[in-house]
């Protein structure tokens, strides 16, 4: 055998040369198989001699598969017998073997180059062009399709990754399969490399207990079918399965398995099995065995048997041995699911998806009750390909049909996690969209196998809640090629016309931040641009650097645990980008005057701390790295270090920011953002205050000093009241006017009509104007006054990201960002979605909370890490855009200090609503110019268990969009529906008449009367009538000011029916329509 030298070993690899000499096709590059064996007893060459003298050992012997290009078009060529030598450097097809199998050739001589042409029959198979005169070698003009490359790459797998790929089968069972042949697609590439614990089995076979083996008696085809059910178990799948059903045929060992939600449902489904295996196998069966359990010793199972001449065998009780395959069975199988379940890290009410992969896998796999079969091979008759398996739970990139992508620019594929194979009639894989839960089938799917969904993270899809989806199917037409193997011939040589088809979108595997070097630091200007920056700190242009070398995709990727202390800053993987972000903070104090280095006793410094943060942008891409030094406010004394009757800081209500957008949409004004930098920074302090210096922060000579604050500081008490009072001087200098309703709202008038706005939270500014030139020049004003960022459009602020339709004059206001990041932190990324936040009718009370030591323990083992009130506390906060989770926080809040498991579940079950609502945002604007207020108040009368309060509820729109919503408990009972419905009016009044005043300060007084629509009659009639009767003589006083704002003209209650009240839904679980009534809808 002649091998051609002078090429690279890795370009020699990649070659494929035709030789006339060789005695045998000899392959050495395993991505061209898409079969392989060990060898075997029966096989006489055990290895081959090389070129150079030495011997290679045989490793294997498959098929290997390549794609040609003719003068008319392509051909895919398949070669079997194929012997695999990693050893050698080429990969060599004998041109004797082939014309063995028939195959003929001619010879060419052009100008160019001289070479062969290989027939089979008429039809060209390829062309090989002779290397040089002397040489015996021809090469091979060949590539691999990506239909082709895929289908290589996924049948090709270590030991280790075919056991995953196989539910965790043991090595012994792989290779005796191997060394067999039972199945055809097992191409291993190291047979006998598998040196490490797998974690999986580890987790989930160990202690298992042998079953005594049963008799061996032979049996004829469907001649015992044996039975068995095993649950409930503790974790229902997502769809309320709770037990699962067995069914083997005892003489081929085919399984068949079924998901039940209770044993009731046993036998119609064991009718429905015993008819599929009936049709399947073209005979009848003879008997089946069980254990004595009700759901199989029972009437309608016994009137099947008799109907249908089946004998019913039972066990004596207490001895399952009697019935030992499929007891067997069982523990196997869940032997398996808890291997895949522990090794994909997934949630346990994936067993059901888990059990039907693992009696799939059972099936196909070795059975020491068969000797040279699977027990699919002898159901069928035909051997099984298994190239098609994959590791379960592993992500999968499912390609999306030309036909229903939305566009060009739309993605070619969405992320999926495998659940298993075909459904029905569908042929191809089971997969959940990693986004919305929902259940696909596609058999155009790439797979990254050594990465599980718990690393990497998601994409945007459209959201089908997976508890009543219908199995989608992503499948192109029939004409296109199936990623899915089809049966090949035993013939030596192959050949098949294949078209060029359109690549499968590429998928590149995550990787970490990448950091350039840092350019010198450059002078701080008063106004940095987000769009353009320049003068940018360190660590902020090292994120850019970083961040503009990879894709959006790519971007999202980078996750950065943020450190608590120092210690764990200096040992995190990012140490010098947060050792550069503590620098830029404390040089930042020294330029601003605010710290001196100073002299005292240790007793009369406060402490210090650093927070650290990774702040991202609207789309949760890493922007920067920020370190920020706060003084721990806690330490202060009171008299001493502040005055703690003035403490107020500048943060506004986020009702403001609702209708502040709601108005800059509707009015189509310009809607910018900037933030002031080092806000609290600005702010002079009357008091003398000493700090301790951070930790991390040294001087030479000044070892045991602390800072004497000349200037407020983050953390400080009087930090934000100091900074407060700075920009309200600046502000009125300007020419603005504070708000009535919200005193962080600034207006400015010419000609007595408002012409630009500034809303601010901290150092954070939304600012609107008619025209943009009023915008920018009010930038340039502050800029003179304060060091600021300039932020451009508005497009994140708070957490919340804003997405402006000017065309429809909407703003969309969401919390995607923030959502996804809770539910990552809580565990409950993977979770099920659900459709409503609570259940309806949920019936939570104070007397499921803990009342022993015991049960308290026992919350606290079923709660592990996830605490209650951070939990809490996290959700409440997203209600500011979704106003469909209010009631449920509210409802869930109330428990916080004694919490039981009931209400952990019920909270976790608003987490799995988030999960497949995360995109949605609130709408604002879109009213067609109306500005007025309209309201709806609602209660649910005594609908608090424990105390039998009302729960009692609002909401106003504004311009088409929700502003302002409340959910909660009224402070007394009610003595009826009127009662309990005129307290709740009297809430939604207080509201109506700060809004008024609210509006009032964007520019619009409102004339008439707030409108509040109620669906009691009673309560309208109460609230209109002054005079005090049997009925109202008992309420408070202060729930009558409804009809004091009647009677000015001020609000007006107007029936609405109850199908019609908006506010019912922050009073009770609705169904998930009245979401979109609120404006809640999918970005």
């Amino acid at each position: 055998m002649a091998v051609q030298r002078g090429s690279t070993k890795s370009a020699q690899r990649e070659e494929l040369l035709l030789d006339s000499a060789a005695t045998s096709h000899m392959f050495c590059n395993a991505g061209l198989f898409t079969a392989c064996r060990p060898l075997s007893e029966s096989d006489p060459d055990r290895s081959v001699e090389t070129a150079n003298g030495g011997v290679s050992p045989i490793v294997g012997i498959g098929s290997v598969q390549w794609k040609t290009r003719l003068p008319n078009g392509y051909r895919t060529v398949v070669l079997h017998g194929v012997k695999y030598i990693p050893g050698i450097h080429a990969n060599l097809v004998s041109l004797g073997v082939l014309q063995q199998a028939g195959a003929t050739y001619t010879s060419f001589d052009s100008t160019h180059s001289k070479g062969v042409i290989v027939k089979l029959g008429k039809d060209e198979l390829f062309r090989a062009v002779l290397i040089n005169p002397t040489s015996t070698l021809y090469r091979i003009d060949w590539f691999q399709s990506e239909s082709a490359a895929a289908y290589a790459v996924r049948s090709t797998g270590s030991m280790r990754l075919w056991h995953r790929r196989l539910a965790h089968l043991s090595v012994e069972r792989i290779q005796e399969m191997l060394r067999k042949e039972m199945v055809d697609g097992l191409l291993v590439s190291s047979p006998k490399e598998f040196d490490r614990v797998c974690e999986g089995c580890a987790l989930g076979k160990s202690h298992r207990l042998e079953f005594p083996k049963s008799s061996n008696k032979t049996y004829e085809l469907m001649e015992l079918l044996v039975v068995d059910l095993t649950g409930p178990m503790s974790a229902p799948t997502w769809t309320g399965m709770e037990y699962a059903l067995v069914v083997v045929e005892v003489s081929c060992r085919k399984a068949v398995g079924k998901l039940l939600r209770s044993k009731g449902d046993v036998a119609e489904e064991l009718k429905v099995i015993v008819a599929m295996m009936e049709r399947q196998s073209g005979r009848k069966v003879q008997t089946i065995r069980s254990d004595n359990g009700t759901e199989f010793v029972n009437g309608v199972v016994e009137a099947f048997c008799r109907r249908n001449g089946i004998q019913q065998q039972t066990t004596v009780p207490y001895t399952p041995e009697q019935n030992g395959i499929a007891e067997r069975a069982i523990a196997v199988y869940f032997g398996m699911v808890r291997s895949m379940i522990h090794s994909a890290k997934m949630d346990l009410r994936y067993w059901g998806e888990a059990f039907m992969y693992a009696v799939h896998i059972r099936n196909i796999t070795v059975t020491s009750a068969l000797k040279d079969k699977v027990p699919e091979h002898a159901w069928t008759g035909r051997k099984p390909d298994i190239s098609h398996l994959r590791v379960f739970g592993s992500i999968g990139y499912a390609n999306i049909p030309k036909a229903v992508r939305g566009g060009k620019l739309e993605a070619t594929s969405v992320k999926c996690r495998l659940l298993g194979w075909w459904d029905g009639e569908t042929k191809g894989y089971r997969l959940e969209e990693m986004e919305t839960g929902r259940l696909i089938t596609s058999r155009d799917v790439r797979f990254i196998e050594d990465e599980m969904p718990t690393d990497l993270e998601v994409v945007d899809a459209s959201h089908i809640p997976l508890s009543q989806a219908k199995l989608d199917v992503l499948v192109p037409d029939l004409t296109s090629e199936s990623n899915l193997p089809s049966h090949t011939s035993e013939s030596d040589v192959e050949a098949m016309l294949d078209l060029e088809d359109e690549p499968l979108p590429q998928i590149r595997a995550p990787r970490g931040a990448r950091y350039a070097n840092l350019p010198p630091r450059e002078p701080s200007t008063r106004i940095r641009s987000l769009r353009q920056p320049f003068g940018v700190p360190a660590t902020e242009q090292e994120v850019n650097n970083a961040v503009n070398e990879q894709d959006e995709t790519e971007r999202a990727l980078i996750v950065v645990d943020e450190p608590r202390t120092y210690r764990e800053a200096a040992q995190s993987a990012y140490s010098k980008q947060w050792e550069e972000a503590l620098g830029i903070e404390y040089r930042q104090l020294q330029d601003t005057g605010t710290i001196e280095w100073v002299k005292t006793p240790p007793s009369e410094a406060i402490g210090s701390l650093v927070v650290y943060r990774a702040k991202h942008d609207g789309d949760g891409n890493l922007a920067k790295f920020k370190a920020r030094i706060v003084a721990r406010g806690c330490s202060q004394v009171p008299g001493r270090d502040y005055n703690p009757l003035f403490v107020s800081s500048s943060v506004f209500r986020f009702t403001t920011l609702r209708a502040f957008m709601s108005f800059v949409a509707d009015q189509d004004w310009e809607l910018h953002q900037m933030d002031v930098v080092g806000a609290y920074l600005q702010g002079d302090l009357d008091e003398e205050i000493y700090m301790k210096v951070p930790e991390g922060i040294k001087e030479p000579g000044k070892e045991g000093w602390c800072w004497r604050l000349k200037k407020a500081l983050y953390g400080l008490k009087q930090s934000g009241r100091q900074w407060k009072k700075k920009l309200d001087e600046a502000m009125a200098e300007l020419g603005f006017e504070k708000g009535q309703a919200d005193e962080c709202l600034y207006v400015l008038k010419e000609d007595g009509h408002i012409v630009l706005m500034v809303l601010v939270y901290v150092d954070d500014m939304a600012v609107a104007g008619k025209k943009l030139a009023l915008v920018k020049r009010f930038k340039h004003d502050l800029a003179e006054r304060f060091d600021i960022t300039d932020g451009g459009d508005l497009t994140f602020i708070l957490g919340v990201q804003v997405i402006r339709n000017r065309q429809n004059r909407t703003i969309h206001m969401n919390q995607t960002t923030y959502i996804r990041g809770f539910l990552d932190r809580f565990g409950m990324k993977e979770s099920m979605p659900v459709h409503t936040p609570l259940v309806p009718k949920h019936n939570l009370s104070a007397m499921q909370s803990p009342s022993t030591p015991e049960e308290q323990k026992n919350y606290l083992l079923y709660a592990g890490e996830l605490k209650y009130l951070e939990v809490v506390g996290a959700v409440l906060y997203a209600t500011q855009t979704r106003p469909d989770i209010q009631h449920a926080v509210g409802v869930l809040a109330q428990f916080g200090s004694n919490p039981g498991k009931p209400h952990l579940e019920a909270l976790k079950r608003v987490l799995r609503y988030l999960r497949g609502t995360a995109h949605f945002s609130l709408r604002l604007g879109g009213g067609s110019g109306n500005v007025d207020l309209i309201g709806w108040t609602d209660s649910d009368w005594a609908s608090d268990v424990d105390s039998r309060r009302s729960i009692a509820g609002y909401v106003f729109k504004m311009t088409g969009g929700c502003i302002s919503w409340s959910s909660k408990k009224q402070p007394t009972v009610a003595l009826s529906t009127v009662e309990a419905e005129y307290m709740a009016s009297a809430n939604a009044a207080k509201e109506a008449i700060w809004l008024r005043t609210l509006l009032a300060d964007l520019g619009h007084s409102q004339g008439t009367a707030t409108l509040i629509h109620a669906d009691n009659q009673g309560c309208i009639a109460l609230s209109r009538n002054p005079i005090a009767h049997s009925r109202a003589k008992h309420i408070d006083i202060r729930h009558h000011f409804v009809r004091e704002r009647i009677v000015s003209l001020e609000i007006d209650l107007q029936y609405c029916p109850t199908t019609e009240m908006l506010a019912d839904i922050f009073t009770k679980q609705l169904p998930r329509k009245f979401r979109a009534e609120l404006g809640v809808v999918e970005k």
